[in-house]
């Protein structure tokens, strides 16, 4: 997605912060699990818990940098907009 004005920017770093609370979710739920399978010594469980827990949290942290990105283009895209130096 090209952004090119700061309310599409601004668009672009909401949708952004949305997967980062999606993935969130999904990062508890997992890690939630792999201890839960740890509790019962399923360990082959709780180690494929862990792993799909850290995709999440990698992907979260991918998309908490992109949020701020995108709201720091809208911020500079803004200012254009209204004809003062970025």
């Amino acid at each position: 997605m090209t952004a090119t004005t700061a309310a599409g920017a601004a668009a672009t770093a909401l949708s952004w912060a949305h997967r980062a609370e999606a993935a969130e979710r999904q990062f508890d739920e997992y890690r939630k699990r792999a201890r839960d399978s740890e509790a019962r010594r399923r360990n082959s469980d709780a180690a494929h818990a862990r792993s799909v827990a850290e995709h999440w949290e990698q992907f979260r942290g991918r998309s908490v940098d992109m949020a701020n990105m995108w709201a720091s283009v809208a911020g500079a895209l803004h200012l254009v907009e209204k004809g003062e130096p970025s």
